[in-house]
Order: C-alpha cells, then structure tokens, then sequence
C-alpha cells in the first residue's frame, strides 16, 4: 500500500512517468510539425527579447531551450511554451543593468522563490490581483516595452529605462533618424501585420489553407530571414545601409552554478552586494512572472539547440530594425483595449484599479505599478464590504394575514441583508432574529404576531419606515439603501 501511493506520488510531482508509457509515434510526429512552427517563431523573438534585455542574442537563445529541457520532466501543460517573454526581459533590463552575471544570478534566486511559493501553498496570492488590475498592468508594460524599441526602429541608439526618459531620449534625438532603419521597418511591420491578418482567411483548398497557416504562423522567421538576406547582399558589396545585430557567440553554454560573485577591476563584488544590487527584483519578477502569460517544449528546444550550433554565424546579418518589428508586432496586441467595454458592463467601479495600474505602471515603474494597482483594489473592496448593501422591499401584503397591517396604516418591509450582516446584528441583539427565506416561512412568522401588540414588541426585528402614515401610494418595488 505505501509503495502505491509513493508510485502516484511520484507521478503526480513527475508528470513524463505519466504521459511517457502512453506516447504514441503519432504523437511524436504531431510535436515535431509542432516544434518546428513554435521554433520558426520564436526564435528570432528569442533574439530581439535579449535586446531588450540589454544582453547577447545567445541569452535569448539560452533561456529559449533550457527551460524547455526542465518542463518535459515536470510540465503539466502540453501546449505551454517555456522561453523569454517581452515583460521579463523588461524587468530584466530594468534590474540587471545590462550584466550578464546580473541577469543569471535574478533567473536562478527567481526560480527560487517560485519553488519556495510553490512549496508553501502560497498561490492564492496571485487572487489578490484581480483581472482589471492584470489587464492594466499587461496593456501598460506592453506599451513601454513598444517605446522602448521606436529607438530601434528609426535607427538610434539612445538609452531610456522609464516611460518618460524614453520619449525624452526620442524627443531630443528625432533628427537623427536614419532613413533606411525607418523604411526596413515600416515594411517589416506591415509584412508582420498582413501575414497575421493572411492566417485568418478561410479557404476551401486544403494545400492552399495549409500554405497560408505556415506563411502566417512563421511570419517571424519568414521576415527575418528575408531580411538577413538582404543584408548580407548589401555587406559584402561595401556594407548594409542599416545597424546589424552583431556577432553571436557560437555553441551551447556551459553548465555551472550561477555566479555568486563578480569581479570589477580590482575589486570584488560579493553575493550579498549583488543581491542588494538586484533589491526588490528577487521578488518582483518572479511574481510577474506568475501573473504574465508563459510563453511546446520537446521538439522546439533541439531546433534552438541546432540554432546555436550551426546558425549563428548568419544571425550577425539580421538587422536590429527587423527584431524591433518583431517585437512591436508581437507586444501591441497584449495592450487589452477590448477589455474596458466588458469591465464597463460588468462593474464601472473596476475601471479605477484598471486605469490606476495603467498610468502608475507607465509614470512610477512597472514593478511600483502593479502595487499601487493592488492596493487601490483591495481598499475599495474593504471598503464596499464595510458599508454593504441591504436590499429593502416594501410589499403592500401577501394575503389575509396582512389585514392588521393594512389597518394600522402599516406596510412590511423585508430585509435582505447577508449572512455577514446577519451575524453581525445578531451579536449585537438580545433578542433572537428570525430569518425566513419564502413567503410561506414569512406567513407562519407572522401568525405568531398577528397582533398589533406583539408587532410593537418584535420591533427591534421588524423594522417599521413609514411612521403610522403612507406617503406614497400603493406600490410593490425593490429599493436599496446602505447601513
């Protein structure tokens, strides 16, 4: 009996003892075709989100596959792609400064601090942010992360880490702009736009259908490679018009504990000063990263692994302009505008931690954002539950036993406070409130007061608003106040 449940055990924390005995040839062909489409695509995101990491292409490579490994063991989720996401490598940039030992030393503690939360159960604290709040900060980030790559696409090199030090940066260095970088870009973005749009067109011929799905699901790979082409046609005829990506380091990484000190010149920096260094990103990125969407493992990390092997002496050729592109296209349609008509029906009163997170996020910093976000969330929940809402309804009378009433020019008032609000009243009563729930319960509970007498005496449970005279005419409606 023990061995059984250790066996279960150990499936349910390893999920490939489960799904590994049952995996077919079918199967394996099914996430080859799948591997290769998510690496057509992802690999030259890979790419550009280094850039935005203030790291080498190859980190961007790095995390693509080495994740991937670990999530075959331990993934629960078959269509779930592991690799760097826009948002990330932001955060990245933000509190690596561009160090490579930085970021390495953020992933490992970040990864950390997910297992140590996983450890304690401690997931439901990612209910405390709501989806008005998500989409805030989502549409806020991915407007940020679309600035920060305009550099790029006009060609400038400029250094901005906040919202407004980028429009400042661009602002002061407009006139700059090289003519070629803006054109390769405005015809990157609008290949990227229509391939998208080309995926969702319905036709009847199958290889047709087929050949437009490939065209649109690799539409990165497709544009980066025509690019790349291009540019090195124009490198070795005297030189490309416009700033390449660079060398890429060739090979996989070596495997080794992350850096726990640094060397600067003749001093050392030591574990602990890179630890305060990094401040409040040991935990911030972690749980953003459990709040953003993850980015098919198996088949997806050997095509970056051959990437890295045989492909990066041609990656040096792709330019910068057309990885910015990628990473336009790929961000603008994270900011959720769709969002604010459904929260607008649903409850108005979610658009103030909606736009809250938004504009706290662009001005105060995405990581300052999200709490001033959560905050303001929580203080208004506290605040509607301390003063909630009792719903009164008049009734004019139910039936005969309602004839004491009508005499005495009284009218019955049902209260409909919640359990909370029950409890609380009763705590503070003497007296033993009766809830009824039907009209039938209601009836039984007045038969026991059917006198005016005894109505005075349960007035601490019925409540009487009218004061012996009717204002208002006979009516049956639902009203609401709040205590």
């Amino acid at each position: 009996m023990t061995g059984f449940n250790f066996k279960r055990l150990l499936k349910n924390r390893i999920p490939v003892l489960k799904w590994l005995p049952l995996y077919r040839t079918k199967d394996a062909l099914g996430d080859l075709v799948a591997g290769l489409t998510v690496g057509l695509t992802l690999i030259p995101q890979a790419i550009a989100y280094a850039g935005l990491a203030g790291l080498t292409p190859q980190y961007g490579l790095y995390s693509a596959f080495a994740g991937s490994f670990v999530y075959i063991i331990f993934g629960t989720c078959r269509e779930v792609n592991i690799g760097p996401t826009a948002l990330i490598s932001l955060l990245t940039y933000t509190y690596a400064r561009d160090v490579p030992e930085y970021a390495i030393l953020l992933c490992f503690l970040s990864g950390c601090v997910t297992v140590v939360l996983g450890i304690l159960r401690l997931g439901f604290l990612v209910e405390f942010v709501s989806i008005p709040v998500v989409s805030g900060f989502t549409s806020a980030a991915s407007l940020i992360i679309a600035c920060s790559q305009i550099k790029s696409l006009l060609g400038l090199r400029i250094h901005g880490e906040s919202f407004i030090e980028i429009w400042k940066e661009l602002v002061n260095n407009i006139h700059r702009t090289r003519i070629p970088d803006l054109i390769l870009s405005c015809c990157c973005i609008l290949i990227l736009l229509t391939l998208k749009k080309l995926k969702d067109i319905k036709v009847q011929n199958g290889i047709l259908k087929k050949s437009i799905w490939f065209l649109g699901t690799g539409r990165n790979a497709l544009v980066v490679i025509m690019c790349a082409v291009v540019s090195c046609i124009f490198e070795n005829r005297g030189g490309a018009p416009f700033y390449l990506t660079g060398h890429i380091e060739a090979g996989l990484p070596s495997v080794r504990p992350p850096p726990l000190s640094r060397n600067i010149g003749n001093e050392t920096e030591t574990f602990v000063d890179m630890c305060k260094n990094l401040g409040t990103g040991i935990m911030v990125v972690p749980l953003i990263s459990i709040i953003g969407n993850v980015a098919i493992a198996k088949a997806f990390c050997i095509l970056v692994i051959l990437s890295l092997s045989l492909l990066t002496p041609y990656f040096y050729y792709i330019p910068r302009a057309t990885l910015s592109s990628v990473i336009v296209c790929a961000v603008i349609f994270m900011i959720e505008v769709k969002m604010i008509r459904p929260i607008w029906k649903c409850s108005k009163r979610d658009l103030i931690p909606t736009f809250a997170t938004f504009f706290a996020c662009l001005f105060a910093g995405v990581e300052l954002g999200i709490v001033i976000g959560v905050t303001i969330d929580l203080a208004i929940l506290i605040y509607f539950n301390a003063r909630p809402t009792i719903y009164i309804e008049y009734r004019n009378g139910l039936n005969m036993v309602m004839r004491d009433f009508k005499e005495k020019n009284h009218r019955l008032i049902m209260l409909r406070p919640s359990k909370d609000i029950l409890r609380a009243m009763q705590s503070l009563s003497k007296e033993t409130i009766k809830v009824v729930n039907t009209d039938a319960e209601l009836v039984a509970a007045l038969k026991e007061h059917n006198t005016v007498k005894r109505i005075h005496e349960a007035g601490a449970e019925v409540i009487d608003m009218s004061n012996g005279k009717t204002t208002i005419g006979t009516r049956n409606e639902l009203t609401s106040t709040k205590l």
